[in-house]
C-alpha cells in the first residue's frame, strides 16, 4: 500500500488526461467510466421486516492481487507524457480565482458521450 501512495504522489498527476472535469458540479470521472452512479436509488428497497437491502456489486480481491495492481500501475504511467501541457480554462476569474488544484485544458473536453443520458 505504501509504494502505491508513494507511486499516485509522485507520478499520479500524469493520469489527469485521463479524467474530465465537470466545473458546475466539481465532479471528476475517467472519460471512458461508467456513466451511471453505481446505486440508484430505485434499487433500494426494504424487507417485511424493515431491513434495507440493495445490490452488492463490489468484487473484492485479495492482498495478494496488490502487486499485480501495482505492476499494471507502473506500466500504465510509463505511457503517460512526464509534461502534461497547461494552458487557458476557459473558466471564469471567478472560479480560476478559486481554483488550488491542477486542471489541465483536456481535462475540460466533453464527458463521454453516454455520460449525458
Amino acid at each position: 500500500m505504501i509504494d502505491a501512495v508513494e507511486l499516485i504522489a509522485a507520478d499520479g498527476y500524469r493520469l489527469l488526461p485521463d479524467y474530465r472535469f465537470d466545473p458546475h458540479t466539481g465532479l471528476w470521472r475517467h472519460a471512458d467510466g461508467p456513466p451511471r452512479p453505481p446505486l440508484q436509488l430505485a434499487e433500494v428497497t426494504y424487507r417485511p421486516d424493515g431491513e434495507i437491502t440493495y445490490p452488492r456489486r463490489r468484487a473484492q480481491a485479495g492482498e495478494d492481487a496488490f502487486p499485480g495492481y501495482l505492476d499494471q500501475a507502473r506500466a500504465l504511467l510509463a505511457t503517460r507524457p512526464r509534461r502534461i501541457d497547461g494552458g487557458p480554462t476557459g473558466l471564469s476569474p471567478e472560479f480560476e480565482a478559486l481554483r488550488w488544484f491542477p486542471l489541465p485544458p483536456a481535462c475540460l473536453k466533453p464527458w463521454h458521450a453516454s455520460a449525458t443520458q
